[in-house]
């Protein structure tokens, strides 16, 4: 009875077993049903293999053939009988990706990095931060707020960290301080002042707070002052950020302090001595008088006329009529604005 055409499902591929699958699956059925779909199968492993066919339990062992497979990372699959099985059932090649024995390892080796990585994270929570939910608080001139003190023993050294939760919103703040005796200790002492974590401002200013205790300078002045506590602070270099910080205040000046109390006062000196000043008369105006003579008779003799220019303190702002007054005269005199 002839055979029946199969599709080309493994047209272009090399196919290769190690161990024993079990059954009807021997290495002369598998090179008789890859050949008919134009596959190659091979007993020996070669650059040529793209496909390493074995059960769970012969890749744990990680024979010569694993390895040689494991070793052409990308180039040739390890996949289970289920893959080889369901593509020739289903006439079509199925992806290799939930039959790959590879990414089941790594996902295997995942697990149990994860396992390793969650039972540090309790043991770090209890007297620091679990690394699994926090991270070190970076500021947005992308200053990762971890520093160091440095004591004067060598290796003597606080190591200061203002974390962050990674995903709580509002995010939450937990300051801890971490403690090295001398150089090669290596059992850090550890100083959380809050028993759980809270919202920024409170856990930094426990931050700056033990920050000036131990180097006897406020953090916001920690670029421009030195240390005069027991440990010292040194800042990045190389042009990497220093974090945010307040410029010093400039020393006052003795000399000018009358000035400044003045100031504050709202008067200075100047001013003072400008309203005691006595006035002084401005040259503004002219004026022109018209005298005249009266006899003791009432009659009128004679007019003489003068024009002078004349010193005034408040400059008139219009035309004024003046009158004096006298028992021998009377004087109108007609002020003009110079």
């Amino acid at each position: 009875m002839p055979i029946a055409k199969q599709k080309p499902i493994f047209e272009g591929l090399t196919i290769a077993l190690a161990g024993e699958l079990g059954g009807q699956w021997t290495e002369t059925n598998i090179a008789r049903w890859v050949g008919l779909r134009e596959g190659t199968f091979v007993q020996q492993m070669d650059e040529s293999v793209t496909h390493l066919v074995c059960s769970a339990e012969e890749f744990k062992k990680n024979g010569p053939k694993v390895k040689a497979a494991l070793s052409r990372k990308g180039k040739c699959d390890v996949v289970t009988l289920d893959w080889l099985e369901d593509s020739m059932h289903k006439a079509r090649r199925v992806p290799e990706g939930q039959f790959s024995l590879i990414k089941a390892l790594k996902a295997q080796r995942k697990k149990e990095r994860d396992k390793v990585k969650i039972a540090k994270g309790l043991e770090q929570a209890e007297k620091s931060v679990n690394p699994n939910f926090y991270h070190i608080y970076c500021d947005s001139s992308y200053f990762f707020y971890k520093v160091t003190l440095d004591g004067k023993v060598e290796g003597e050294r606080y190591i200061l960290s203002l974390h962050e939760s990674n995903s709580a919103r509002p995010h939450m703040y937990w300051f801890v301080a971490k403690y090295y005796r001398k150089k090669g200790h290596t059992q850090a002492l550890y100083y959380r002042p809050s028993e759980c974590p809270g919202r920024f401002d409170g856990e930094y200013a426990h931050f700056k707070a033990f920050f000036q205790t131990k180097t006897g300078v406020p953090w916001d002045l920690r670029l421009s002052k030195a240390a005069t506590g027991d440990f010292t602070y040194t800042p990045p270099t190389g042009g990497k950020p220093v974090g945010f910080a307040l410029e010093p205040a400039p020393e006052p000046d003795p000399s000018s302090a009358d000035e400044q109390q003045q100031q504050q006062l709202g008067t200075s000196q100047t001013d003072i001595e400008t309203e005691i000043e006595s006035p002084k008369p401005l040259h503004y105006t002219t004026a022109t008088f018209s005298h005249k003579d009266n006899t003791d008779a009432g009659v009128e003799t004679a007019y003489t006329a003068a024009t002078f220019t004349c010193d005034v303190v408040d400059p008139p702002t219009g035309d004024t009529s003046i009158t004096t007054n006298d028992t021998n005269s009377s004087t109108c005199a007609s002020a003009i604005t110079a």
